[in-house]
């Protein structure tokens, strides 16, 4: 019999966590705190293999706390934050980042993100569909490989679409991002992006692109912009996947 992995929950709502994480023998919660405590004592009292946090939670500065686990642990658990805010939050402190209705909503969507970190074949399976279903996709709106913008946008779909809020991450944070991955500037991310874009809806397939942007297509009305159009279509990819690993 596998071994359930040891899960420390620091949040508002740890006690209803662990209840309903009480129905899956995956799982054996050691700690679920809601009140303000020392985090970091507990951890290293009784070192998890996973770690739920809140931004929520009272008087912690997450971000801190797992700079602190770093530098303390030889062997650190896997770290989700449960947060509303992804804009100011140094995304590559923790290897998962959920939203609060992930669990206010009978805890579905955030049991399956907890499936993936504990089964390697199956976030393999997904980061696989991820990829195919965002070429498929730019093929199927005309989007042409020699496109330089083409590139950015397969890799900026890579990233938005393991996002619980693509939003908050689009933009000159998302910019930045590609830019750093390509050696490349912002600004030149951003016209090549926007050049791929002008070119779709120029030559692309028109049933494709009518069928994801609707009345978006209307040339009176203009074209999307960059945040607009990522947006579509990393939550159409996350769509996509889900459905396909269900």
């Amino acid at each position: 019999m596998k071994t359930p992995q040891r899960m420390m929950i620091f949040s508002p709502e740890a006690r209803k966590m662990e209840t309903l994480l009480l129905q899956n023998a995956s799982f054996h919660v050691v700690e679920a705190c809601e009140k303000e405590t020392d985090v970091y004592f507990l951890l290293m009292q009784s070192m998890p293999d996973i770690l739920i946090l809140d931004d929520r939670f009272p008087g912690t500065d997450m971000p801190n706390l797992c700079r602190r686990i770093s530098l303390s642990c030889a062997a650190l658990p896997k770290v989700l934050l449960i947060t509303q805010e992804t804009e100011n939050t140094d995304i590559s402190l923790f290897d998962v980042l959920l939203s609060p209705s992930m669990f206010s909503e009978g805890f579905g969507l955030a049991m399956e993100t907890l499936s993936l970190i504990l089964c390697p074949k199956l976030a393999e399976k997904n980061a696989s569909l991820r990829i195919k279903n965002i070429n498929a996709l730019l093929n199927r709106l005309g989007i042409s490989s020699s496109l330089k913008g083409r590139a950015y946008m397969e890799k900026a779909l890579e990233v938005l679409s393991c996002l619980p809020n693509p939003h908050a991450f689009l933009g000159n944070r998302l910019y930045a991002h590609l830019a750093a991955c390509f050696s490349s500037t912002p600004g030149a991310v951003e016209k090549a992006l926007r050049t791929a874009i002008e070119a779709t809806w120029l030559t692309g397939h028109l049933p494709a692109i009518s069928a994801l942007f609707g009345y978006s297509v209307d040339p009176e009305k203009g074209k999307p912009t960059n945040t607009e159009f990522l947006a579509r279509l990393s939550l159409y990819i996350q769509a996509q996947t889900q459905k396909e690993l269900q």
